[in-house]
Parts: structure tokens; C-alpha cells; sequence
């Protein structure tokens, strides 16, 4: 980590604070790893049913950015049993994977990391425009929040 990426707290006993979000120092996947990604799931999805062409290059971005975050919060970087989905609640569109801590920071601190946040978030990095509602689980078929992969 640079010194442009955390600066130091001045109240004793508290940890360096980010100045930049933490997915802006992960190395972003190429069209290789799309390109795998996608021919997993459309193997995954031919399995059920031959005739899928499943899935579509959106659908495909969006996995490969959830295994991308490795159960990382994309502020924090702090690894996360569990995130949740941060979305924008003015126009509902979806915007990455946070811990609760920053998802909850996220709509009322002053702190200029979150500014930078929603300038340019993991959905802009990968060309990602999906309302928060119209998510669905390719596994499952089911409409809902799919879950990012879990790395134990």
C-alpha cells in the first residue's frame, strides 16, 4: 500500500484511514478472465437445459466482478463473511459489494473516501448498469440479490 492510499488517524490506539477506496489498487481482470468466466456459466447453465445461450455479456460482468472483490469490501478491502450490495437509492442502481460497516458509513459520513466511492465504483470499472431489482440468480433462476462468491 502507498503512502497516497492511507494516512494516519491522530487519535491514539486508531488504525490508518484510506484515502482512496480499496478497489481502485486491485488489479482489474481482463477479457481473458471474461472470457472464462462466461464459458463457465454458459457450461453451468447447458447442463439444465442444451439449448441456453445463456448468459449475456452483462450477466457475465457481473459475476466476474463479484469473484473480483474475493470477499473483499471495496472500500474498506477488509474481507467480509458477508457483504451487502451498495446501490445508489436515488436512481437504484447497483454499485458494488461493502461490509456492512461501509455500506452503513456510506450514506452519511463526510469522510472524502465515500465521495471518491461513488464517483467510480466496481459497476462503472466494469461497465455495469443494473437497477437493483432486476438482479436475478443465474444458478438458481430465482429473481432476488445473488450472493458474491465466498472465498472461505
Amino acid at each position: 500500500m502507498t503512502n497516497l492510499e492511507l494516512t494516519a488517524d491522530t487519535r491514539p490506539g486508531r488504525p490508518a484511514r484510506r484515502t482512496v477506496p480499496a478497489c481502485w489498487t486491485w488489479t482489474p481482470p481482463g477479457e481473458a478472465s471474461l472470457a472464462r468466466v462466461t464459458e463457465s456459466l454458459r457450461k453451468q447453465a447447458q447442463k439444465r437445459d442444451p439449448e441456453s445461450t445463456f448468459p449475456d455479456k452483462r450477466t457475465a460482468r457481473w459475476w466476474l466482478m463479484a469473484k473480483w472483490h474475493r470477499g473483499r469490501c471495496a472500500i474498506c478491502g477488509q474481507k467480509s463473511a458477508k457483504l451487502v450490495d451498495d446501490h445508489d437509492h436515488e436512481i437504484n442502481l447497483f454499485r458494488g459489494f461493502l461490509c456492512k460497516s461501509c455500506n452503513t458509513r456510506e450514506g452519511c459520513s463526510g469522510d472524502p473516501v465515500f465521495d471518491l466511492w461513488r464517483e467510480r465504483h466496481p459497476a462503472i470499472i466494469f461497465n455495469i448498469k443494473k437497477k437493483q431489482a432486476d438482479r436475478w440468480n443465474p444458478f438458481t433462476g430465482n429473481r432476488g440479490v445473488p450472493q458474491p462468491p465466498h472465498y472461505g
